[in-house]
This record gives structure tokens, sequence and C-alpha cells, in this order.
């Protein structure tokens, strides 16, 4: 897939998706229907820049939650919080 995601200098405990790169959604881990922001989900990805390898709807196995509020830094792409998926490590 290549890189997905970038650390938000402004709010360290996000990270931002590179939606001019990546189509994502989150989905619930029962209905695989997508899940509103603010909800945990595993995070599935279509890379828009892959011409001879396409990665359509890609299951990356992450269960992320997008923080829906506006990030510090002004940036529009969408924001997972980071601090969730270290809670989820322990």
């Amino acid at each position: 897939m290549g890189a997905a995601g970038i650390e938000c200098q402004d709010n360290p405990a996000g990270l931002h998706l590179l939606e001019s790169e990546y189509i994502a959604e989150v989905l619930d881990l029962e209905t695989s229907q997508p899940v509103p922001p603010g909800r945990t989900g595993e995070l599935v990805l279509t890379n828009l820049g892959r011409l001879g390898s396409p990665l359509i709807r890609y299951r990356t196995g992450d269960i992320v939650r997008v923080d829906p509020r506006p990030c510090l830094c002004g940036s529009p792409f969408a924001r997972f919080e980071v601090a969730f998926w270290a809670e989820r490590m322990i």
C-alpha cells in the first residue's frame, strides 16, 4: 500500500491519512458496514496511485477511530486517534 499517513505536528496524538493518495473506509467489525466518525472499526484502503498493481478495498486489519473534530493544524485530511491504537496494543 505504501505510506498511508503522517503524524500531525500540531497534534501529535493523531495521524492524518493521506486522502490525496487513498480512499479510506472504516467498517464495523461484525457487519462490515461503514461506521460514522468517532466509532471504531477496521481500516479499509483503496490506493489511488498504483497503476500496475492497484489494491482495491484492502482490509488492513487495523482497528481505528476517526476523530471527527477539526484538527489544530487545519489539515483537511481525516485524522486517526493514535492514542487509541496504543491502548489496543497493551
